[in-house]
């Protein structure tokens, strides 16, 4: 996503009035995914889909749901590690765009997305009737329960694969570490982010978080200043970006000297913001 925010940020900061050469965005990939205990399960029960695999008994599936582009670049590994060709034969439910454009890239269709790219609004908005009562679920081994105790409390039955995992990476080089260390805003893409940059440094600059989860995880870390729109996207998640670029810049200058500064063609902050890009 952090390809995607830098392109919104370039639409939204000169709303504003924030010079775009007055913000330097450094990304720190300081989170790192791996397959998780239910992989080669997730792989056996996609063969199974299709006559092959296992011969072990199982209820039938009638769809499939994925909550990250992650999981979805997971599902469809496993999915092409399976198949010859052959289109998905359950509907596809994806939690938002991101999600849905890893689906749609790799050939394939989405039929369903919630109208707010959160697990509680997928949760209540899949169509039992289309999508029920058996549901796929492959997760994050680290995702939280409210995409299937949801889905249980409508009527579905979910069965859920923990298919991959996110933890923070072990050793951060020294220009992470730099960076870290220096940023003015951190924008996080998810709660693995977050935590991620908890385990490494005891700041907590202000932040801007791509929708709420990434939110209540800045919270329980103990970060003060969040940032977050009220509907999670890309979109949004520029636009809370700005507001902390905003505030920092009014923090250092009266607001008609950031305004005459971006007028005469200098940087509204003479030593420049650091924002500092978390990837998820």
């Amino acid at each position: 996503e952090n390809g995607k925010l830098r392109k919104a940020l370039t639409q939204v900061l000169p709303q504003l009035d924030i010079p775009g050469d007055s913000v330097e965005c450094v990304e720190a990939p300081c989170i790192e995914h791996a397959r998780g205990p239910d992989y080669e399960a997730l792989a056996v029960r996609l063969a199974g889909l299709l006559g092959s695999g296992s011969s072990e008994a199982r209820p039938r599936l009638d769809s499939a749901v994925l909550t990250s582009p992650e999981a979805a670049r997971v599902f469809l590994d496993a999915w092409k590690s399976v198949n010859n060709g052959e289109a998905l034969p359950v509907p596809l439910a994806c939690v938002g765009k991101g999600t849905a454009a890893v689906v749609e890239e790799a050939g394939m269709s989405v039929d369903f997305s919630p109208s707010r790219a959160n697990a509680e609004t997928l949760a209540e908005e899949l169509p039992l009737e289309r999508f029920g009562p058996r549901v796929l679920y492959a997760a994050s081994a680290i995702a939280p329960g409210t995409l299937q105790e949801g889905l249980l409390s409508r009527g579905f039955e979910v069965e859920r694969l923990n298919t991959y995992t996110t933890r923070a990476i072990e050793s951060p080089g020294p220009e992470m570490l730099a960076a870290m260390a220096k940023a003015d805003v951190v924008t996080f893409g998810s709660p693995s982010a977050v935590r991620a940059w908890a385990v490494h440094s005891p700041r907590k600059p202000p932040c801007a978080c791509i929708g709420s989860t990434s939110r209540k995880a800045a919270e329980e870390e103990g970060f003060k200043e969040i940032y977050a729109p009220e509907a999670p996207g890309v979109t949004g998640w520029a636009e809370a970006t700005a507001a902390a670029l905003l505030a920092k810049l009014r923090g250092q200058h009266n607001v008609d000297a950031v305004h005459t500064a971006a007028a005469a063609g200098e940087g509204a902050d003479s030593h420049g913001l650091r924002e500092l890009l978390l990837e998820h």
